[in-house]
């Protein structure tokens, strides 16, 4: 009777794993990287080492300097997203050490599921110090890629 119960109980356990697998983490792998340049100069970081796509949250990047963080939360297909509403971010680190955030622009996924992501990225970012957003940045020829 109890190795009956062990093994339904493990059949259940089972079934709901494989039943879950669009909620399963997708952790990040050697192979994550992005890119950009900002007013000409080119940040890269290769690899990445925050490159998840959990819970419809996909993140991609890493912070500190000459770094670039993005995410977009609720996604759950291919698209277009803008920089602006409230389901993006894109931050990024100058050699500086000032960060800048976009603040007009578009996030293109052109692919994503539980296995890998990538796209591209661009817009206008300003200095997140800078209350009056008076100094601009140019992003532009933004991609992104990760296998997780």
């Amino acid at each position: 009777m109890k190795k009956t119960f062990f093994w339904a109980l493990s059949l259940c356990i089972l079934s709901v794993a494989a039943c879950s697998d669009d909620e399963a983490p997708s952790q990040g792998s050697d192979n994550c990287k992005i890119s950009c340049k900002v007013d000409g100069t080119t940040i890269s970081v290769d690899p990445a080492n925050n490159c998840t796509y959990l819970g419809n949250s996909l993140n991609i990047g890493q912070t500190g300097q000459d770094a670039i963080q993005l995410q977009v939360n609720g996604i759950t297909a291919a698209g277009t997203f803008d920089i602006a509403e409230q389901n993006t971010v894109v931050v990024i680190t100058l050699s500086n050490g000032k960060l800048i955030g976009g603040i007009s622009g578009q996030i293109v996924v052109n692919e994503i599921s539980n296995s890998q992501a990538s796209g591209t990225f661009s817009g206008t970012f300003y200095d997140l110090s800078d209350v009056t957003q008076m100094t601009t940045f140019d992003v532009t020829s933004g991609t992104f890629s990760a296998s997780f």
